[in-house]
Formats: C-alpha cells, sequence, structure tokens
C-alpha cells in the first residue's frame, strides 16, 4: 500500500466552536447579593519536566526475517528504561529506532522501505508490546494511548519528522487509524481518526470513507493547502479511532488532592469536598478542545458529589432540586472567561471545573447536566446561544413567567448554571428572545 503513488490530497481548516467572545464577568440577577468563592490553587497543574533520555548505550538488533516466528515477551533484563509518563513509571525497551530511520527528505519509496525494516526488527515487536502492556495496565484507551507514544518518542533525540514517522507507526501496530502524510517541504505529517469531533486541529478528510484524520503533534505549513498521502485504506490492523469520549484511565498519585467549596442555598451555608488525582488532571489538560457530548457525560469520580447533592435533596421537588445544584454551580465557583484563564479557548471536564481556579459558561453547563443526569436522571439539553451555553429541563409544566424551549414538541424549561443567583426558568435578558441551537445530551 505504501508503495503505490501518493497523491496530493486537501486539507480543512480547523473548526471553531463559537467565534464569538465569552462574557468577562459572570452576570447577576438585578437586586441579589454578589457571592464570592475563594480561588483554588493549581500550583500542581504543570507536569514535571522529564530529561531526554540516555541512548549512548543503545544496541541494535540485527533484521530478523519475515519467517521468524514472534518473539516471547522481552525479560527484565531487557527492559532497559523507565519512561515517566503523567507520575507513572512506564517500563520499555531502550531506544533502537534511530539507526534505520530514512533520510531526508521524505518519499514514498523511502517510508515503505522504513516501515518493511521496522516490521522486521525484533526490537519493535517488544516495543509495541511494552507500549501495549503499559496501556493496559493504566487502562489507557484513546487520547492517552497517543500520549503515552507521543511522550516516547518525543524524548529520543530525533527531527520532528522522525518522531512523527515512530509515532505513526506505532499507533497503527496498536491498532489505531493513524496515517502519514508528506508536506511540500518533505517532512512528515501525522494524523488519526478519532469518535468526536476536534475543534482547533487542521484535519484532512477522505472522500470515500468518510472519515477525517487530524493533524497532531504540531500543525503543518502546507503550501497550497495540500499534502502527499497514500490511498484510502487502512493498515490491516489498525481500523480504531483514537477514543476522546473514554476518560477512564487509572493515572496513581501517591497521595490524593482536595478541593473545599461551599455555597448557600434559602439562606442555609452548604459545604461539600472533592477529591482528586493530579497526574489524572494534567492528562485531562491535554485533551483536544472536542464535541460537547464528550464532556458533558456521566463520571464515576463524581459519585461522592452526587451522593451529597441527593441527600441534601431528599424531600424537594423536581423544581428545587434544580435550583439547588443552580445554586451550587452558580456560587461555589469563581466564573473566568477562558481566554483570560488559557489564553484560548478550552472545554473542561466536570472534574476539572470543581478543581480550576476559574470557569466559563459551557464548563458550568457541563457539569450542571452531568449532575442532574447522575443524581436525578433528569432528561436535558444544551442550548448554545452566540457567545453563550446554558441548559434546559424537563421539570414538568412550565410556570407562565418561565423561559422556554420549545424542542421536538416539548417544552424544556431554561436552567443557566452562569446565571448568578438565577433560579429554574430564568434565562439571561439578552437571551430571552434569541432562539439557541440545540444539543442533544440523550
Amino acid at each position: 500500500m505504501l508503495k503505490d503513488r501518493w497523491r496530493a490530497q486537501p486539507v480543512t481548516a480547523p473548526a471553531v466552536v463559537d467565534a464569538m467572545p465569552k462574557r468577562p464577568s459572570q452576570p447577576l440577577v438585578p437586586g441579589t447579593p454578589l457571592k464570592t468563592t475563594a480561588v483554588v490553587d493549581t500550583s500542581w497543574r504543570k507536569p514535571p519536566v522529564s530529561p531526554p533520555l540516555d541512548t549512548s548505550k543503545k544496541s541494535i538488533s540485527k533484521i530478523l526475517s519475515p519467517e521468524e516466528p514472534a518473539p516471547e515477551p522481552p525479560s527484565k533484563s531487557s527492559i532497559l528504561l523507565y519512561l515517566p509518563f503523567f507520575g507513572q513509571s512506564v517500563s520499555l525497551l531502550l531506544p533502537f529506532e534511530t539507526k534505520i530511520l530514512p533520510a531526508m527528505p521524505l518519499t514514498s519509496s523511502r517510508i515503505a522501505q522504513w516501515w518493511e525494516l521496522m516490521s522486521k526488527e525484533r526490537n519493535s515487536m517488544l516495543q509495541t508490546m511494552a507500549l501495549r502492556k503499559a496501556a493496559d495496565e493504566l487502562k489507557l484507551k484513546g487520547w492517552p494511548v497517543f500520549q503515552l507514544v507521543k511522550t516516547y518518542v518525543e524524548q529520543i533525540p530525533l527531527s520532528d519528522t522522525h518522531q512523527r514517522m515512530l509515532a505513526w507507526y506505532y499507533l497503527n501496530r496498536l491498532g489505531y487509524d493513524a496515517k502519514l502524510g508528506i508536506d511540500g517541504t518533505g517532512a512528515a505529517i501525522l494524523m488519526a481518526t478519532t469518535d468526536a469531533e476536534i475543534f482547533g486541529l487542521t484535519f484532512y478528510q477522505e472522500n470515500s470513507s468518510g472519515r477525517r484524520y487530524y493533524f497532531l503533534m504540531r500543525n503543518e505549513s502546507l503550501p497550497g493547502n495540500r499534502f502527499l498521502t497514500y490511498k484510502p485504506a487502512n493498515y490491516d490492523i489498525a481500523a480504531r479511532p483514537l477514543e476522546l469520549t473514554d476518560i477512564n484511565f487509572d493515572l496513581k498519585d501517591k497521595n490524593p488532592s482536595f478541593v473545599h467549596r461551599s455555597f448557600t442555598f434559602r439562606g442555609v451555608e452548604q459545604k461539600y469536598l472533592f477529591e482528586f488525582g493530579r497526574n489524572r488532571m494534567n492528562m485531562l489538560a491535554t485533551w483536544p478542545q472536542s464535541a460537547f457530548r464528550v464532556y458533558a457525560k456521566p463520571d464515576q469520580r463524581l459519585l461522592p458529589l452526587v451522593d451529597f447533592v441527593r441527600k441534601s435533596c431528599s424531600t424537594l421537588s423536581a423544581r428545587e432540586k434544580a435550583d439547588f445544584l443552580l445554586a451550587l454551580v452558580q456560587n461555589s465557583l469563581a466564573y473566568q472567561d477562558d481566554v483570560t484563564q488559557f489564553g484560548t479557548q478550552r472545554h473542561l471536564f466536570p472534574e476539572e471545573t470543581l478543581v480550576m481556579p476559574f470557569s466559563d459558561c459551557e464548563d458550568r453547563s457541563f457539569l450542571f447536566a452531568t449532575l442532574m443526569k447522575m443524581a436525578f436522571n433528569f432528561e436535558l439539553i444544551l442550548t448554545d446561544y452566540p457567545g453563550h451555553v446554558a441548559t434546559a429541563v424537563q421539570l414538568g409544566q412550565p410556570k407562565s413567567d418561565d423561559d422556554v424551549i420549545v424542542w421536538k414538541g416539548r417544552n424544556w424549561i431554561i436552567c443557566d448554571p452562569t446565571y448568578m443567583n438565577a433560579s429554574s426558568g430564568m434565562s439571561m435578558p439578552d437571551f430571552k428572545s434569541v432562539t439557541p441551537e440545540v444539543i442533544s445530551l440523550q
């Protein structure tokens, strides 16, 4: 497949969620008091910088013939490297790949010849097995597996192109649908399919399959917005997209961390505690900005908070339960738009929103929707306005003064987790006459 003629393909500019800027400050229901919350310390968020790997003692195995049987798993004596990975120590072989990498500029024939050499190299088989073993032990799927491969190849003193080639090779060997491209300078482009849309990354879309391949490990400068790649086909074992929707990985921490938050509901102070792992938070920080459905979904790490909500609301009506959770999200979290906090748009998972010092409208909506679903199994939708995201909930018959959205023949009552001190049925004045885009969470 790689030896066939590579053809020029067009690229598509990155998709943007919402070009309109978010509000610089949290809006407040007129006539109600402004409530503040302590800013959370997030100095832990920066992962440690690992030194470059020592490859001075690497040994190159001879090329094996294709007929030789698959190797046995590596013995303890052949594991020569312990790779630092988000607070974990991953056992791998010492890098061996530097002696067989192709010359530059890349051509299809050079890439095909290199793939064949790598496929026959005993150590590449052992390294694939070691990467797979580490992924299984840490319950890594999809995006975290890419981060594991990326962490390994980027610590080998190689050019960006050769690092991308190695990442492409190992992702395919691990079963993921990754492709390689060549830009106008003969450098490599790494692409992969995902199970959800990504915003902010250039991509190539195959006409025959409809699959989108997002550019990873830094976007390229492409003359004429075109590049070379092989025909629309997969390596026979590599049909799996990088999962963005599965966040059930298991990164251990020596000691858990805690965030204490409080809010007031009907004049009574409510306090809750959220436990989190720093290594897990650092991994989530690498996630690309994805479709809303990736974030607003049940998460087992929220179960202690869900239990607190259920106990606190055991005697409340449906509307009162929604109001309790609105108060929790509106008043126990400090507001700041993404550009001010991160310098760019950045969606947060609900557990990140509970840990970070600030959050904006979509982050709060993801958290509110997730808690409403997990605690009470309410039906919810996201309401996407220009420059703002809120929710709407099935809470029974609306009141005469409720703000509602009619969707699929049903009345959905607006619940805005960003509009401070707003109860269910209240939307911001700016959006009372605006029809939002509805995003289903079912």
